[in-house]
């Protein structure tokens, strides 16, 4: 469980309204820590729903957004690491050390540090 990568986006990506799945090589735990978004020619970027796409995850590293019905647009699409920001790890004093919870602490230390 480490990030061994410093990517955190992947694309630009052409939406040509035929392919579905498009890859990350990011780490991500979860899928809300992934992100879609379109950025047009201006620049300008717009969010993609959520309910518009479903993330798979690979064990240890990467994974695939994979969209219901083929996006279509003149927009470039991007793949973006977007963890929480928040702590949630808690550790209580007089119990054991386990390593897993530690390294998972680290691990979204590491990939909120990326997408600064």
């Amino acid at each position: 469980m480490t990030v061994t990568t410093e990517v955190s986006k992947n694309g630009p990506y052409d939406p040509n309204g035929v392919t579905t799945s498009f890859a990350f090589t990011f780490k991500a735990h979860v899928s809300t820590d992934v992100r879609v978004v379109l950025v047009n020619a201006d620049s300008e970027l717009t969010d993609v729903s959520a309910e518009d796409y479903t993330v798979t995850i690979n064990e240890g590293m990467g994974g695939s957004v994979v969209f219901a019905t083929a996006p279509s647009s003149t927009s470039d699409l991007w793949i973006l690491l977007d963890p929480d920001f928040k702590q949630e790890i808690e550790f209580t004093d007089g119990t054991r050390w386990q390593a897993k919870p530690v390294a998972k602490g680290y691990d979204r230390s590491a990939m909120r540090d990326l997408v600064l």
